[in-house]
């Protein structure tokens, strides 16, 4: 986008600003008393009339809803759910929001070179964590060693898309000894065997076993366990999951780390951005997080919070934003996507300071790669990475030399005079198609004559609709950024044999950053690990299957009656939720 024309973005974003904001001062107006949260049989986003409010649950807000609640589904989970399977789930460990390796589950976490971390002479490992006692399922059944054998035995089934993912992938088999010992048996080495988060979690042998044993089938993987009659070992039980609108849970009296001191909790699924603005302002919402909000509402917050100091809004620049290239034959159109030199040109149109400066008026963190300018190696990484600086001029040269030339209308076209017109696919939500108009101006005026499609969020849960897309989407990617990484691997293609789970959905394949992401997983040494990083992204950012853009604002609000949300230490809004347990009332 050109620098000099600001002023229009700015004005239609603040006209946007304005009507939000006079319609909730227009609803502050009608009420003097506070408002209680919605009843469970309100319309989704609907502010109810002015009520007393001695209500003990903790109405939240999230975009999206998830097709499970399990924290390691054997189906696609949408995107942005990790606070939702947060509050049904405990796991061996966890990251708080400080970044740092919690046991939660186990006594304590594996050590490399002593008895609970063995790495043996062939390249395999043994793991071992003991149970805490006296542990329990939410339906009151012991949970034991042996539902985490039983767990490996279903994660490990083809059928069911996630036997190749890491750490699954890597794992061999898990024994247990006794009730409260799991050993994991590694077939290679494999640097996180020592905190798996939420990458692999218990199941309860005795709601799943039998119809495992029976039918692997669509009988399992549609088992109500999964969904509507969910049974975990988070700080809260399901009670109630109404689909489309919300899920419900109360306090379980046995969570490992403690009952939580919130009694209830309602989780609802609110896709637009500004519903959930006017709910939090009118105090209906006492928390908003996953997505449901973005930058654009936080101004409008801050605005009003910073005099009445009725919430709080945390921000982190967490999330990369990024636009995906589409490399499957049989998917990609134009066919020309699969020319390096155009995905180049694309590159090097993107004006980066322009989109900072409309959507987030100049404050976020612009991206040439895909880790965080944080991480310790990244000057030699910076050093190393070819860069696409906004440059219409070479923009038009790779153009050129891929065969296509500015027609009389200024647009790209080949040489049969076929336009140049890709379809880029964008995320629905306001601070999205901003940026989308951003987007296409820019490349318009680069002779670019872009197509668009918005993704509504209620399709975020279509795995396989995401990974057909037919030349670029942008999207963004939470949780370590190196973990992301597998983007770029061809063990995470979606495909019809894995249920389209996977984040390389794009389809894009390079021998040389799978040798090297196979390296990566299974180096222990955090220096190889460093070099061999710095590798792979040098190899992305010469063949440019994705875009880097931004780190994008993860932003979590959250009422004054509430206590308890903290910021975190640059990692996602997720790991908010970590201490969920503790948050409690004023």
């Amino acid at each position: 986008m050109n620098r000099s024309q600001p002023l229009l973005i700015g004005s239609a974003r603040s006209s946007r600003r304005v009507l939000v904001l006079v319609a909730v001062l227009l609803l502050a107006a009608c009420t003097s008393a506070p408002l209680q949260p919605a009843s469970p049989g309100a319309a989704p986003g609907q502010v109810p009339a002015p009520q007393r409010q001695p209500t003990q649950t903790l109405i939240t807000a999230v975009r999206v809803e998830p097709t499970s609640l399990a924290d390691k589904p054997i189906t696609g989970t949408g995107a942005g759910v990790a606070f939702v399977t947060r509050v049904f789930n405990a796991d061996l460990d966890m990251v708080d929001s400080q970044d740092q390796p919690r046991p939660v589950l186990a006594e304590a976490l594996p050590q490399l070179n002593t008895d609970t971390w063995k790495v043996n002479a062939d390249g395999t490992m043994e793991t071992t964590y003991r149970l805490k006692p006296n542990l329990t399922w939410q339906d009151g059944q012991p949970l034991t060693a042996d539902d985490f054998a039983f767990a490996l035995r279903v994660y490990k089934t083809p059928e069911f898309g996630v036997s190749t993912a890491a750490p699954i992938g890597r794992m061999d088999d898990i024994q247990a000894p006794d009730p409260r010992t799991v050993v994991i048996h590694w077939k290679t080495l494999y640097p996180d065997a020592g905190v798996l988060k939420n990458r692999f979690q218990p199941l309860p042998r005795h709601i799943l076993e039998q119809q495992y044993n029976t039918d692997k089938g669509d009988a399992f993987t549609s088992h109500p366990y999964w969904t509507t009659q969910y049974i975990g070992l988070g700080p809260f039980k399901l009670e109630r999951w109404e689909p489309g609108s919300y899920v419900e849970g109360s306090a379980f009296d046995g969570h490992v780390l403690g009952r939580p001191k919130i009694d209830r909790i309602q989780v609802r699924f609110m896709a637009d951005e500004n519903v959930v603005l006017t709910n939090l302002l009118a105090g209906t919402v006492n928390l908003a997080t996953d997505r449901s909000i973005r930058y654009e509402q936080t101004e409008v917050m801050q605005r009003e919070w910073n005099s009445s100091h009725n919430g709080t809004v945390l921000l982190t620049l967490s999330l990369l934003r990024y636009t995906l290239m589409q490399f499957r034959p049989e998917t990609v159109n134009p066919k020309a996507m699969l020319d390096p030199r155009v995905r180049q040109a694309i590159a090097s149109s993107v004006d980066k300071g322009a989109l900072n400066d409309g959507v987030f008026g100049g404050q976020a963190t612009l991206s040439d790669t895909f880790v965080s300018p944080d991480v310790p190696y990244f000057g030699e990484l910076d050093r190393a990475i070819t860069k696409y600086p906004y440059d219409p001029r070479r923009s038009e040269q790779l153009m050129n030399d891929a065969g296509f030339r500015k027609a009389s209308d200024g647009f790209f076209a080949d040489a049969s005079g076929q336009r140049f017109n890709p379809l880029f696919w964008e995320e629905s939500g306001s601070q999205n198609e901003h940026e989308l108009n951003i987007f296409i101006d820019t490349w318009r005026r680069a002779g670019f004559d872009m197509q668009t499609f918005v993704l509504p969020a209620v399709q975020l849960n279509d795995a396989q609709l995401r990974a057909t897309y037919p030349a670029m989407y942008t999207t963004q990617g939470g949780g370590a950024t190196e973990d992301r990484l597998d983007t770029f691997s061809t063990l995470t293609i979606p495909t019809p044999a894995n249920r389209f789970q996977g984040n390389n959905r794009g389809g894009w394949v390079n021998e040389g950053y799978d040798r090297l992401w196979q390296q990566f997983l299974t180096t222990l040494d955090r220096s190889q690990r460093n070099q061999q990083l710095i590798q792979m992204l040098k190899v992305v950012s010469d063949e440019v299957p994705a875009i880097p853009i931004y780190f994008n604002f993860a932003p979590t609000a959250y009422l004054s009656t509430l206590s308890g949300p903290k910021l975190g230490a640059r990692i996602p809004d997720a790991m908010i939720s970590w201490d969920i347990y503790n948050w409690e009332w004023k």
